[in-house]
């Protein structure tokens, strides 16, 4: 990985623990996605379809949203900021090839003081990909629209999220669009 890439890398992963620090209080969180998602290619190509346990599996295994959630819902539980992330590495005979996804993202809860809550989220990050001595890093944006039920009283939760990701491109003919449903299980850390 390049030294651009650990820098992203670095302050992707300590953008949450910064604002949870701010505001003091709430519940940090932590649980794995797993998923299913169709990643297709702008301007007519081919797609993807993967299934994950958990979902990932970076780009070069066909997924385009990370599979770690670590977050932080502030004390009124109007919100959550979550960095969803990803990492995949693989070497052989001297040459590797590599991922790294993250996306920092903002959720909005409808329903505060509810053991079912309807949220929407959005967020962006990127995605670093390599192969031995060369490397890339593409722009990931996503929206989702899901539903978080509380557990084990209060100490964990359960998710189902519809997602959209794009990864790159700046136009309708370049970059991936992957349209997923995520179901999560989250550990909640007070």
């Amino acid at each position: 990985m390049n030294g651009f890439g650990l820098l992203l890398l670095s302050l992707v992963l300590v953008t949450p623990v910064e604002a949870a620090e701010a505001t003091g209080g709430g519940a940090w969180t932590i649980g794995p996605n797993f998923g299913f998602s169709v990643v297709s290619a702008s301007g007519g190509g081919g797609s993807i379809v993967a299934l994950g346990w958990p979902s990932g599996g970076g780009l070069f295994l066909g997924g385009v949203q990370p599979g770690l959630r670590v977050g932080y819902v502030t004390p009124a539980g109007g919100s959550d900021i979550y960095l969803d992330t990803g990492v995949n590495y693989a070497s052989s005979a001297g040459s590797s090839v590599y991922s790294v996804m993250n996306t920092v993202n903002f959720q909005v809860n409808f329903a505060r003081r509810s053991d079912i809550t309807p949220y929407v989220t959005a967020g962006a990050g990127f995605a670093l990909t390599g192969f031995s001595d060369y490397s890339e890093t593409h722009a990931l944006f996503g929206l989702g629209v899901g539903m978080r039920r509380m557990v084990s009283d209060g100490h964990g939760a359960v998710r189902s999220e519809f997602r959209f990701d794009r990864l790159g491109g700046s136009n309708r003919e370049s970059g991936l669009n992957s349209f997923a449903v995520k179901i999560g299980v989250d550990l909640w850390i007070r």
